[in-house]
């Protein structure tokens, strides 16, 4: 079943507020020092704390505005298995905090080209993908 057009926005809307407040607050923790506390503390006995904070550092480099901050795939992946240290010094603010307060302060989105969108191949990056279905016939 399909939400109606207007539900469906703001539905989407209200989930694109979530997750940047849910950003917000993980790097305002960070910045602090004090990561574990987005844990939900129901998980406490069954987590390990420090690999979960490692998980939320590595979201926070995959999040950086410049896209040369940001690890490779093979790099993010052996960071969450913890064969590589995450170096906390890399992580900068995401640009996604900016756009998402200039959102909530004015009820706007930035315009494209205060975004930080870069022109340059060496800052920016593309991907083409083609997805195919392959069933069975009936």
């Amino acid at each position: 079943m399909k939400l109606p057009y207007e539900e469906q926005l703001l539905l989407d809307k209200s989930q694109e507020v979530i997750h940047g407040l849910l950003l917000l607050q993980t790097w305002s923790l960070f910045q602090r020092g004090e990561l574990e506390k987005i844990i939900d503390p129901c998980l406490y006995e069954d987590l390990d704390k420090e690999e979960a904070c490692r998980f939320l550092k590595v979201g926070l480099l995959c999040t950086q505005d410049i896209t040369k901050l940001r690890p490779t795939m093979t790099m993010a992946l052996r960071m969450l298995k913890g064969e590589l240290d995450v170096d906390s010094k890399q992580i900068s603010k995401p640009a996604i905090i900016q756009d998402f307060m200039q959102v909530k302060l004015t009820g706007e989105r930035p315009p494209i080209s205060s975004l930080g969108i870069a022109s340059s191949s060496d800052d920016s990056t593309r991907v083409s993908l083609t997805f195919t279905a392959i069933s069975d016939r009936e």
